[in-house]
């Protein structure tokens, strides 16, 4: 009986080792897990600590260059009407130098001396 007992004591105690060494497997492995998640927190917060910062700065330089834009079109704009302004009046003076061409005195006297009226 007391060699029944002795085993029953050594086999609970064996299974008992064996519970304890899984155990300590299992806290390892999760030690070990624990430590690399908090590797990637580490770096997930050092790389994206200052990321409202650029964020914000990315903001600002967009606004400014939207205003930049909004201003160099209306100063396209403006270039653009002055442009069509001076185009327009180059064509009126043209038009005008034609007409007084065709209306001096010099051309209606070389108009009257030609024979062909088609030459002028």
């Amino acid at each position: 009986m007391i060699g029944v007992v002795i085993s029953l004591n050594i086999a609970i105690a064996l299974f008992c080792l064996s519970v304890a060494w899984r155990v300590w497997r299992l806290r390892r492995m999760l030690a070990k897990v624990a430590d690399t998640l908090l590797g990637w927190e580490y770096n997930t917060h050092h790389t994206l600590y200052a990321a409202p910062k650029y964020i914000f700065l990315g903001q600002e330089g967009i606004a400014h260059l939207r205003r930049q834009h909004a201003q160099l079109r209306l100063r396209l704009q403006q270039v653009q009407q002055v442009l069509a302004l001076i185009f327009l009046l180059q064509r009126l003076f043209r038009q005008q130098g034609q007409w007084l061409h065709q209306h001096s005195p010099r051309h209606a006297l070389k108009h009257s001396l030609s024979p062909n009226p088609k030459d002028s």
